[in-house]
């Protein structure tokens, strides 16, 4: 078989046109090799396409080479999962090739001009690394995309009810959600298996569904009673609430399985025992409140003027990324990191004496809150330019870093004409609500995962963990 790769190899490397022949032939090759466990052609098909990127011109040719890139890199990472425990370390960067090869590739995908099963694998993919790094709810909304575009793609079906039966069992705090997170699995599985799921992982999927039916039958064929969701205060307050719930901005676990109309209220919280953290984390849920109602009155209201609504936009943004430093020191404090205060960042916190090139800190590489690794994964999400923190998983980060940089302390227009100024940087307004909006939306999922990586870390470490809380105050 060697051999035999060798030669499809010698022959795509000899085809003289770059062009959807080659990446066909390239596909057959990634799949032939994995399929026959050969790291060493994957590595080769890997090397081949990060050297002659820039040869495939066409922006679908380019989609498709950076689909390849992440497929190559999660059959690496699987690799890795069986032979070696690389794959489970925090910081892994063959991760970060694959997230980033696969955000690209969904960027440059053309409808009209790739198959739309295409787009499904891309969204699929990266659901799945999501899920796997701990950021479950960035996995729910590719897995709801999908299931949207094609409700019979059964690959994006079977792993969101597989997630969802997970985090029910493991990372709910409450029964109603455990029972609901379940419940709502088991019917994504049972859907599933009737559809088109890869022969390799039916049987997986198929032992799921049986051990469902066979130690949770009460939980799955049962109604759940939801209460009854409180009043609105007012005609506002109802578009108000209505709009968090179809752009999922309400701090509840519901909106990660679907767009529930009950589901109205913020009702996530951590401990009160937790002395210092729990009015800080009360805090950091009352200024997202504010930077997303912001967001909404300077899209909806009518009765502001434009420059208050860009104000408005303006303000969300900030209010929005500070709250990871906000949620950093929340970190710090409950996972006694040992950060000291004025070196607090959430970018930073994770490394040994806050350095990247030192590697993760000890009391995180050997802990596996996998809640508290999705944290992790998202302040990946931004941009440092200190401290060698070059890297991101978000194309956009660096830029997302000059807007705060600008609206900070420089001059920041919407919708105004081009300058050559150093001094101001011009952006449309559509173009600045949709980065807000994704800002708003990672800030959401990271104080989500507060409360969770808590109540995992107390079932995993409770007698040693335990120790940490401090004591309630004296009533006097």
């Amino acid at each position: 078989m060697t051999q035999r790769l060798d030669k499809l190899y010698e022959e795509i490397a000899s085809m003289s046109n770059f062009d959807m022949n080659k990446l066909d032939a390239i596909g057959g090759f990634i799949d032939n090799s994995d399929d026959h466990k050969s790291l060493n052609h994957i590595n080769l098909a890997k090397d081949y396409l990060e050297t002659n990127l820039d040869c495939f011109e066409e922006q679908i040719e380019k989609c498709v080479c950076h689909y390849f890139l992440g497929v190559i890199y999660s059959c690496i990472r699987h690799y890795e999962r069986e032979n070696t425990e690389k794959s489970w370390e925090w910081d892994n960067e063959n991760i970060d090739k694959e997230i980033i090869n696969l955000r690209l590739a969904e960027r440059l995908f053309i409808k009209d001009k790739l198959p739309i099963e295409r787009y499904c694998q891309i969204l699929t993919n990266l659901a799945n690394i999501f899920d796997f790094v701990g950021r479950y709810i960035e996995s729910m909304k590719y897995w709801n995309k999908v299931i949207e575009i094609e409700p019979r793609f059964g690959m994006a079906m079977a792993n969101k009810g597989n997630s969802l039966v997970y985090h029910g069992l493991n990372t709910m705090m409450f029964e109603q959600s455990q029972r609901l997170y379940i419940q709502i699995g088991y019917k994504y599985l049972k859907k599933s298996k009737d559809l088109i799921v890869e022969p390799h992982a039916l049987p997986d999927y198929l032992a799921k569904i049986d051990r469902l039916e066979t130690t949770y039958s009460d939980i799955i064929n049962n109604a759940i009673e939801i209460e009854e969701p409180a009043e609105f205060e007012n005609e506002y307050h109802q578009k108000l609430i209505f709009w968090c719930i179809n752009n999922r901005l309400l701090l509840n676990p519901y909106l990660d399985i679907s767009n529930y109309d009950f589901a109205r209220d913020d009702n996530i919280s951590i401990p009160i025992d937790f002395n210092e953290a729990f009015p800080l984390f009360e805090q950091i849920k009352i200024e997202f409140r504010y930077a997303r109602e912001l967001f909404y009155k300077s899209k909806f209201l009518q009765c502001i003027t434009d420059v208050e609504k860009n104000e408005n936009l303006k303000l969300a943004f900030r209010i929005a990324y500070s709250i990871f430093d906000k949620v950093a020191y929340l970190i710090n404090n409950i996972f006694d990191l040992q950060v000291a205060n004025h070196r607090v960042s959430f970018r930073k916190l994770w490394y040994i004496k806050e350095h990247k090139e030192k590697g993760i800190k000890e009391s995180l590489a050997n802990n596996n809150n996998f809640i508290l690794r999705g944290l992790f994964w998202i302040s990946k999400e931004l941009y440092l330019e200190d401290d060698k923190l070059l890297g991101a998983i978000e194309p956009d980060a660096k830029e997302l870093d000059k807007i705060r940089n600008y609206i900070e302390h420089k001059s920041f227009l919407i919708d105004a004409p081009k300058t050559d100024s150093d001094f101001s940087y011009e952006i449309s307004r559509d173009d600045f609500e949709a980065k807000t909006l994704r800002l708003l939306l990672l800030v959401r999922e990271s104080i989500m995962y507060i409360p969770y990586s808590i109540n995992r870390e107390l079932k995993l470490e409770r007698n040693t963990f335990a120790n940490r809380i401090a004591r309630p105050a004296s009533n006097h």
